[in-house]
């Protein structure tokens, strides 16, 4: 064989090939993997578990299908409350697991009325840093019973949620009132949270936000999350490192700087600390 026939029977099986290919590729799904990863802002996925049922009264609408979650700050893992007890919850016994999604963030001062009256709630519920303080006012809203607790927690940012309404339609065509004290318990926290001027508001740290899950055909669900502090890096340069590098004289430690939001409003201060030798300073 000639080389110039070499060279043609080569590059019609070369061609060959790559037809096959591309024709595999029109029929073998290419194996994809989506990150989405936990933001703490509107559009940000996080997944429920499924805990436990919990009883805090009589009937269909004394009981929950409590969910827990956690979202990788320092509060572990925490009820995520559903808020609409008329309706299907979320996650059910036999079904786990389920990524919901971030639909709307509920900061300090950010919203007013029923949305400032919730965060306080969830606060101040259980598996979070106001229940688990046992602050002296807030805890005779509780039994120091995990399913009571629970009930009134659940019952409260629900009343908030639907416009604090004299009752409440519960699971199973059952009422609200029909819960007895837990239903007059959590009205009642519920009430002493709403008030933004309150001495409980003011204990919210600002850090502490909840986020809000729009839910099709199931209840609205309502979680609080802590976030974390900021942090600013600073690169150190120099153009004559032969005379700065290790020089004390041209530290930059307990160097102060003011930093500044969007709309030029300072936010805080941040001071410099020693551990430049990799080039980054870090307050």
């Amino acid at each position: 064989m000639t080389d110039n026939k070499f060279i043609d029977a080569f590059k019609r099986m070369l061609t060959m090939a790559l037809a096959l290919i591309m024709a595999l590729g029109s029929v073998i799904p290419i194996a994809t993997q989506e990150v989405s990863a936990f933001s703490g802002k509107v559009g940000s996925k996080y997944t429920v578990h499924w805990y436990k049922e919990l009883h805090y009264g009589p009937g269909n609408g004394g009981y929950s299908n409590a969910a827990k979650c956690d979202l990788g700050d320092d509060l572990g893992s925490r009820y995520s409350i559903c808020v609409q007890p008329s309706k299907n919850s979320p996650v059910w016994s036999g079904d786990q697991t389920r990524t919901v999604q971030v639909d709307k963030v509920v900061t300090d001062a950010t919203d007013t009325g029923k949305w400032n009256a919730l965060r306080n709630i969830i606060y101040y519920s259980p598996s979070y840093p106001g229940f688990k303080k046992n602050i002296e006012g807030i805890k005779q809203f509780y039994y120091g019973d995990e399913a009571k607790d629970f009930g009134v927690a659940h019952l409260a940012l629900a009343y908030v949620y639907a416009g604090r309404p004299s009752d409440m339609a519960t699971w199973g065509g059952t009422k609200a009132s029909d819960l007895g004290d837990v239903w007059t318990k959590a009205k009642a926290l519920a009430n002493a949270l709403y008030d933004s001027n309150a001495e409980f508001d003011e204990a919210v740290p600002e850090s502490f936000k909840i986020f809000v899950c729009y839910m099709d055909g199931v209840q609205d669900m309502v979680v609080g999350y802590l976030e974390a502090p900021g942090h600013l890096n600073m690169k150190k340069l120099s153009n004559r490192t032969s005379i700065t590098d290790g020089n004390s004289c041209y530290s930059i430690a307990g160097a102060e700087y003011t930093v500044y939001d969007s709309s030029n409003k300072a936010v805080g201060t941040l001071t410099l600390k020693a551990n430049c030798s990799s080039g980054i300073c870090q307050r």
